[in-house]
Order: C-alpha cells, then structure tokens, then sequence
C-alpha cells in the first residue's frame, strides 16, 4: 500500500516536472502557431550567391560567398521564378506587408522621391506616399493573433512625417535600426561610416548590430512563450557600397566596388548563419518558418537577366527565394500542412503579394476583407503540391522615370512577357521560357498574343485607377495604347 501510494504521488508529479521543463517549443506547436523569420536584403541581384537561382551557374556564383544560403537550399526549397511586386524598394515593401498590387495601394515609386521628368513627360504622382493609417497590415493581423512582432533593420514604409514613417504604427511590437531611411543609418547616413555604428562604445558593421538585435529579441520571445514574426530587413547592398572589412580577405581577386559588394553580401550571409544557429540552440528551429528573398533586383548586374533596379526587365522583378523550416520535424502539424521537402527546386512563379495571405493561413488567422488583396495563399505551391495553386498572371506598373530607366508597365502570363515604355510609346514581347535575358523583341512576330496581353494590363491599370505620366505641355495623362 505504501509503494502504490508512493507512486501515485511520484506519477503526476513527474508530469508537473516534465511540463515545467518541456521546451517552449511544445506549447508553441500545440497552439499551432510556428514562428516566421522574414528576412529581406535590399537590391540583392539574383544571381548575388553562391547558390545559383536556376540551372546553370553563373561567373556570380563563382564569385560570392554564401555558405548559409547554400545549406538553407540544400535545407529547404529554392524557388528559380521568385517576383518582388516593384522594382523598387518602397513599393515592393508595402506590397509584402499588405498583400496588394502596388497599383492598388498606390505607392508605385520611392517614398518622398517625385521621380525625374523628361524634356516632353513627367513621371506619374503616387496616390499614397507609404502604407495608410487604415490600411490592413501583416503585423497587426499577427499580433491581434498572439505574434510580438519584431521590426529590425530597413523599413522604408512610408516618409518621415507620414503614419507609416513610424514602423510602430503598423503594430510592430519591437523596432531596430528601424525608420523612414531607405539608406543605411550608421554613424554617417550616406557617408563613408554609413555601415557601422556604435554599439556599447564598440564600432560595429551595420549587419552585425541587426544580427545582433535579432539575436537577442529572438531569445526574449522564447523565454516570454511567445510565437514570433521577425521582419530582419539589411540595409546590404544598397549604396553606398562600403566594405565590409570583416571579409575583404575571402576576395583577394576583387578590387574596389566589386570587393566591396562582395563582403556585403557575405555579411548578410554570416547574419543568416547566425540566426539559424540561434534558432537551434533556443530548440526552436523546427517551430521556425525562414524566408530569404530580397526587395528588388541589383541596381548592379543581374546577368543572365536583363536590366536592374527600377526596370520592368527581369533584372529588376526575378529575385532569390529560399523558404525552410528551421529543422525538419514532420510530426508537426504546421509542418504538415506545408512541407518543405529538402534540396527541392520550383520554377512555379509568385510575386511578393503572395506573402501575406500564406503567412496568414499559417499563423491561423485571416484577413477581414481579403476582397481587397490581389495576392494568393500559396501553401500549396510553396508545399510542391499541385500545378494550378497560382495563376501564371503577373502585373508590375513603374511610371516614373529614375536614374537610367523611364516609366513602364507590364505584363507576364505563361511564359511571355510584355513591357510598355511611355517615354517611346513601343511595346516589347518576350517568350521567357526560350529567352530568359529578353534579347529577342517578338512583338512583330506574335501580335495577336502582344495585343491579348496589351489588353490584358491595360484593363488591369483602368480597373485599379493607375496613375500615369503626364505630358508636360498638356498636363494630360498618358495612359498605355495598343498600337
């Protein structure tokens, strides 16, 4: 009698000790609510890795460094057709967190930068100049679902008297390095010290300090049980292109701004690593979503792609995307629901927009109007599950001019791709799957598909009210026509 007292004491009391000490991890997979690390680079070209982003590797491949994105391909799956919805960072930005079209959010440009005009065209004015008070946002969804959601590096959202300009106002619980800058913000904003700033009395390389933060919010969201979004946005590689000393011997080839960029590129490498690395030793890898991709395409070279920042090419729209789970753990249901098999590679097109629905769907939540979201949950298509999860129907609008590139809208459905130009009024037509470096005009050859297309857009941009450049004689705007 006394031993069976004995252990029907001893029972629960194992369970309560078993309980107390279980890793965080558990209760955060019963509630169904995995942890999400977004981490974005800033016009990061897509062939700037050593993970080659389609088939064939390129002289980039050869060039960089990214051990950590490499193991996170081998890891997870790497998506070969990945779009950002603008070819520039602000707009691109607001549509991850909204889910819109940047047509229909109405930030089409760079926040507080008008665009240049031409002799005879001016760029098109944006309706919004960053996210809107009453705009629906990813981060505050999340945290009405029991996210502390985390905000550190570049956020770009909206200019510095604006809502937005304030990434606190979209319901970031934590912020870092953080603000309306779309430039680095170290010690010289612009300068030659615009990636380091001063951490405790130590100079520190601008990556580092984010990693850092990242690090250390990460720690305090498991110790609190609390499921987290972390939205760790580099400010590398945008200009000024600095180096990063830390590496400059890993490049004994490369001199000036291609040794420069290099390390850059290997810094937000090393933050990956270290993130990932975090995530294993809090034992919470395998309740961690990692998403890598980047705003924009380089404003650099994006061989074999054409063109660059701010073009409608595929320089400026195709960036890497790589999607894991911290750790592979099928017995999860999160991971059930989207499992990402290892060493898997997809050419299945999606574009920014896509994010928010599907990260949504995951953290179990939902969208209260999602009439008005123009991206799709891609659960299926992430998870290599069927062939329709997506429509292969993408639209971009770009209607100001900047740096080397004018105005342009376009168009890309199965395979082809349309470009309008307003400064020349002349359509390009591209057949992606034969032609991925846009070479070869096929717009005389094919005009009946060219004009289903230029169709197609132009009810997209009169259905969401587009913007257009304006003549500067007339003031009248100047809205695409079909030939």
């Amino acid at each position: 009698m006394k031993n069976l007292l004995c252990r029907s004491l001893l029972i629960p009391l194992v369970a309560l000790v078993c309980f107390a000490i279980a890793p965080t991890t558990l209760r955060a997979a019963d509630e169904g609510k995995p942890n999400i690390v977004f981490f974005i680079t800033d016009d990061y070209g897509w062939q700037d890795t050593s993970e080659p982003m389609w088939e064939n590797r390129t002289e980039f491949n050869d060039r960089f460094r990214t051990p950590n994105m490499e193991k996170l391909a081998k890891q997870g799956v790497k998506f070969t057709t990945a779009y950002t919805a603008c070819s520039v960072c602000t707009a691109s930005r607001i549509s991850i967190l909204t889910g819109q079209n940047p047509v229909r959010h109405g930030t089409t440009f760079i926040i507080g930068t008008p665009g240049v005009n031409s002799k005879t065209m001016r760029s098109a004015v944006q309706d919004n100049d960053g996210i809107q008070k009453d705009d629906t946002v990813l981060p505050a969804l999340l945290k009405k679902s029991g996210y502390r959601t985390i905000c550190i590096g570049k956020a770009h959202f909206g200019d510095g008297d604006k809502f937005a300009g304030d990434p606190r106002n979209l319901d970031f619980d934590r912020i870092h390095y953080a603000n309306h800058y779309g430039s680095p913000v170290g010690k010289d904003f612009g300068g030659n010290d615009a990636y380091h700033v001063d951490r405790g009395g130590e100079q520190v390389h601008l990556s580092e300090a984010l990693t850092l933060e990242a690090k250390a919010e990460i720690r305090e969201a498991v110790q609190d049980d609390k499921p987290f979004f972390l939205y760790l946005s580099h400010y590398a590689v945008h200009t000024p292109i600095l180096e990063d000393k830390r590496f400059s011997q890993n490049y004994p080839n490369l001199t000036g701004r291609d040794r420069a960029y290099a390390t850059l590129v290997e810094g937000a490498d090393k933050s990956l690593g270290d993130v990932m690395t975090q995530l294993k030793e809090l034992g919470v890898a395998k309740n961690t979503l990692v998403i890598w991709t980047a705003d924009n395409g380089s404003l650099w070279s994006n061989a074999p792609l054409k063109g660059s920042k701010n073009d409608a090419y595929e320089g400026g729209h195709r960036v890497p995307n790589l999607i894991a789970w911290g750790e592979q753990d099928n017995s999860l249901a999160y991971q059930q629901r989207m499992p990402l098999a290892p060493g898997r590679v997809d050419d299945r097109p999606f574009i920014h927009q896509d994010w928010m629905p599907t990260l949504l769907r995951l953290a179990g939540t939902e969208h209260p109007n999602p009439d008005v979201l123009d991206g799709y949950d891609i659960t299926d298509l992430l998870a290599g599950k069927g062939q329709d999860v997506r429509p292969d129907l993408f639209f971009w609008h770009e209607p100001n001019f900047w740096a080397h590139s004018g105005p342009e809208s376009s168009v890309r459905e199965n395979n082809w791709k349309l470009i309008y130009f307003y400064a020349t009024k002349t359509w390009e037509l591209y057949d992606l799957s034969e032609d991925i470096g846009e070479r070869s005009n096929l717009v005389g050859k094919y005009p009946e598909k060219a004009a289903a297309m230029a169709e197609k857009l132009i009810n997209h941009l009169t259905s969401n009210n587009a913007n257009y450049p304006t003549d500067i004689e007339s003031g009248e705007e100047l809205p695409p026509r079909w030939q």
